[in-house]
């Protein structure tokens, strides 16, 4: 019973993520709903949980903790969107232990680090494209001349200099007082961020999306750190 109830929480709350990362994909935006729908869902769960003695109410609050500490503040330095917040948090509520694997951690961190690894192919791409362009003599960085270096290096990784802004790629600039600048910020509010051509893009798979993949991937093959763990030791 313990397992199929694992299995059916698991089953919820992937539906809730896939329905968000589709919308964000298409619309750059995740409705509110969404999260509230989920924790309408999770309620019968749950109580059918705490009245039958199987819920664990310090892993809770563990989890919840994590969550709350990891995401929030990545939230206000722009690397995590609101709805990413709301579904890390919500995760730790859906599942705060996870007896049927072998975690490093608690599930939501495992979650955090699987989507983490899976986005490092993302900036390994930007990395590469970035290098390709450097090799033949482009001068990547023309126009930011009044960016510090750390953040130059950093943008290799984030994004790309393109002549077009298509398909899910978003400006990584805006213009601040007539000079061209970096913005990393998963806030896509602004109306100074850059148009036209030959700017900096990111290529803005949500972040959601490697949540989706990460939670995926530690039910069907499981949590990341754990695996390169037993691989190194």
């Amino acid at each position: 019973m313990d397992l199929d109830l694992t299995i059916i929480k698991f089953l919820i709350f992937l539906g809730f993520l896939s329905f968000a990362s589709i919308q964000d994909v298409r619309s750059r935006y995740i409705s509110d709903i969404i999260w509230i729908i989920a924790g309408i869902a999770l309620a019968p769960i749950l109580f059918f949980e705490i009245t039958s003695g199987k819920f664990d109410l310090l892993a809770a609050i563990l989890s919840v903790t994590f969550a709350v500490g990891i995401s929030y503040p990545l939230s206000r330095i722009g690397f995590l969107g609101e709805a990413d917040v709301f579904a890390l948090i919500l995760l730790a509520l859906y599942m705060p232990m996870l007896a049927s694997k072998e975690l490093f951690s608690l599930p939501v961190i495992a979650v955090i680090a699987n989507a983490s690894i899976l986005s490092l192919s993302e900036m390994c791409m930007n990395l590469s494209r970035n290098a390709s362009m450097i090799l033949k003599s482009k001068n990547i960085f023309s126009g930011f001349e009044e960016e510090p270096r750390h953040r130059k290096i950093l943008a290799l990784f984030l994004g790309h200099r393109s002549e077009t802004v298509k398909g899910l790629s978003l400006p990584m600039e805006t213009m601040e007082n007539g000079i061209r600048r970096f913005n990393f910020s998963a806030w896509r509010s602004s109306s100074n961020f850059a148009k036209g051509n030959d700017i900096w893009v990111t290529p803005a798979l949500p972040f959601i999306v490697y949540i989706t993949a990460g939670y995926a991937f530690l039910f069907f093959v499981g949590d990341l750190l754990q695996i390169f763990k037993s691989l190194l030791f």
